[in-house]
Order: structure tokens, then sequence, then C-alpha cells
């Protein structure tokens, strides 16, 4: 269930992100990345960030958005062997599919952690999930899979992007 596109409390608030150029954050759990095409479309002012890299979709459908919509910065928090659909094994190997996607758009990646735990319980909001005790596992996926990449491709990914996507100066 989520509100529709052209909801006016989801188009206030994309104004607001526009006049005050703070990022947006669009968590869709959507087959397809035609439900978030018209909102980056529509808001080239805005930075987006996808969460989950659209939950369970392959590299040819998030690079098909990420090439229509240069205002998207793809997350990969969540995207490990356990939960929705992973882009690298448990030893951090990637397919040729998503390291091609890495590497064509390598400043356009964010990692993070998401410690909602077990993924198939996520709608229990009525008492605490068991994330954090898994926390070190996640680290160590997104590690591992990162240790796979060039130098530089890692630490733009780990770090500089971050940056970059919040409008700040990167590190040297």
């Amino acid at each position: 269930m989520a509100p529709r596109r052209d909801n006016r409390i989801v188009q206030g608030l994309l104004e607001l992100a526009r006049e005050f150029d703070v990022p947006m954050l669009i968590h869709t759990e959507a087959s397809d990345y035609r439900y978030f095409l018209p909102i980056c479309r529509d808001h080239p002012q805005v930075r987006f960030q996808w969460a989950h890299a659209g939950g369970h979709l392959g590299p040819v459908q998030v690079g098909a958005l990420m090439e229509r919509c240069p205002n998207v910065w793809v997350g990969l928090s969540a995207r490990d062997p356990w939960r929705y659909g992973s882009f690298a094994d448990e030893e951090g190997r990637l397919p040729p599919g998503w390291r091609e996607l890495l590497e064509r758009y390598p400043e356009r990646f964010l990692i993070g952690s998401d410690p909602v735990w077990p993924g198939f319980e996520i709608h229990h909001w009525d008492r605490a999930d068991t994330g954090w005790e898994r926390f070190e596992q996640f680290l160590g996926f997104q590690r591992a899979w990162l240790g796979r990449l060039p130098v530089s491709l890692a630490r733009r990914i780990r770090l500089t992007n971050a940056y970059r996507f919040l409008g700040l100066a990167p590190p040297e």
C-alpha cells in the first residue's frame, strides 16, 4: 500500500526537497522501475536515493532507471543474500550485470545497512526486530563485495558518493 504519485502530500514533500535542496529517500517495493520513473523525471532538481535498489529488481531494470534519471542515486542496503534479491553471493561475488552497472555509474551508488530482521517479518512493527544481532554479518557481507572492486570504485560507493549525495565536499 502506498500513496499515489500525484498525492498532494507527496507532491508537497517533493517541492520542499527541491526548494531546500535536500535529498529524498524513495522506498519502492515495486517489481518494475516504471513506478518511480515519472517521479524522478518530473522532479529533475531533486536528488533521490532509491532504497534497496528497488527491492527485487535486477541490474537491467535498475540501469534503465539510472539511464533515464541522472538525479537518482541507488542505495544498496538490504540487498544481501538473506533478504530481497541479493546482488552478490555470500562470498561477495557480483554477477557480471551488477558489476558492469556499478562501473557504468560509479558516482551514483550508496552503501547502507538496514538491520530489519528477519526480512520476512518486516511488517511486525509492534515488536523489536533482531537485526542488530546480525549487524556484523550485514557489514561483513558489504565489506566482502566491496573488497572485490577496484579500490577507487569501492571508496566512492562506501564514502564519497554519500558526501556528494548530501551536497557536501568529500574528504580527500
